[in-house]
């Protein structure tokens, strides 16, 4: 018999979920503004990993007008 916690790590399917894996963090080169419209949401130039987790953000909160821009 499956337990609670047996279904809830399954997905719809039935299969078991894979884990996520964490996003690897190194020696990124700080190139990028996340735009959300015309309004410039980042203060200094951020790592693409970093970027993309923000226009993650934003676009979970309804956002679709985000963008990453790179300078240079």
């Amino acid at each position: 018999m499956k337990t609670m916690s047996d279904k809830i790590n399954n997905d719809i399917m039935g299969k078991p979920k894979k884990k996520k894996e964490l996003m690897a963090l190194g020696k990124e080169i700080e190139k990028y503004n996340v735009w959300v419209g015309d309004k410039k949401m980042t203060q200094s130039l951020v790592t693409y990993t970093l970027a993309k987790i923000l226009l993650d953000v934003y676009e979970d909160k309804g956002r679709k007008d985000v963008t990453i821009r790179g300078v240079g």
